[in-house]
């Protein structure tokens, strides 16, 4: 996945200090990443990928992801959860997090470009990005049969 492949998304942006104003608050589809390379099962994956999502409200999930990664016990987001909870601060600094995100019209295309994403990032590497425990397999049944 390079990021020529991603029509109409925002650059990366560090999450540390974003103005939070400029996060819309409608459905979109995001990626969390680290600013830097991480080595993965099959290759290297040069965006630093953290995890993939979709959201009814962009602005309310970014914020969700950003209170639980940085502060212990908060609760909201799986995958900034589990962030603090296995300290991937020690690997994966909190102020060099960035994330870059697309508007869509829609939750069924939410879902969609989530599996469609999630699946190009499985094929590519042979594994998840490190905070998507799962993909979301009847999203991806419904994307595989669409093209």
């Amino acid at each position: 996945m390079t990021r020529d492949e991603w029509p109409d998304w925002t650059k990366w942006l560090l999450l540390e200090g974003l103005i939070w104003s400029t996060v819309p608050p409608i459905l979109g589809v995001y990626m969390i990443g680290t600013g830097r390379t991480i080595h993965r099962a099959r290759g290297d994956d040069l965006e630093g990928i953290l995890t993939i999502g979709k959201a009814g409200n962009l602005n309310n999930r970014l914020r969700q992801f950003w209170r639980c990664a940085s502060n212990a016990n908060k609760k909201g987001h799986m995958a900034g959860w589990r962030f603090q909870q296995y300290q991937m601060e020690q690997m994966f600094p909190l102020h060099e997090l960035t994330v870059c995100w697309r508007t869509v019209p829609d939750p069924v295309t939410a879902a969609r470009e989530e599996a469609i994403l999630l699946k190009e990032y499985v094929f590519e590497h042979l594994e998840n990005p490190p905070l998507n425990y799962c993909a979301s397999w009847a999203a991806d049944r419904k994307a595989a049969m669409d093209v």
